[in-house]
């Protein structure tokens, strides 16, 4: 009883937290090359990045730590740190893997920076803005 009580109570939060993602978001990850027979990688490096999802995902993205609105004193950039979240029926993030998330009509270029977490009603990870190159 107090199971059902609670897979009702998961599915109805679940729900009602999918009505906040309001941002797309495209996985790309390395695709790493088999080892050759002498244990090193194959000629042409450790791989490339691969897409990973053929359709965006729902997601939403929060910010910890404001992303830079400038360069800091000394001419460094700051590191933004943000979470993502997205639906439970999704797959997993691997570390490391990029994303590209639009949200509010403005696109971010991310990577995740730990090891994402499972909750009954959705998937949560840290992730931290890539640096713009010139």
């Amino acid at each position: 009883m107090v199971s059902k009580l609670n897979a009702a109570f998961y599915a109805k939060a679940g729900r009602e937290l999918a009505r906040l993602f309001d941002g797309r978001c495209r996985v790309y990850h390395l695709e790493l090359r088999p080892l050759g027979p002498d244990g090193f990688c194959q000629s042409g490096g450790l791989g490339e990045q691969q897409e990973n999802s053929g359709d965006a995902w729902p997601c939403h993205l929060a910010f910890l730590q404001q992303p830079p609105a400038g360069l800091t004193v000394d001419g460094c950039p700051v590191e933004a740190r943000c979470r993502l979240f997205w639906p439970p029926e999704l797959p997993e993030l691997p570390p490391g893997s990029r994303l590209q998330v639009e949200q509010q009509g403005r696109v971010y270029d991310l990577v995740c920076s730990g090891l994402p977490v499972r909750y009954p009603t959705h998937w949560e990870t840290e992730l931290r803005l890539l640096p713009k190159r010139a």
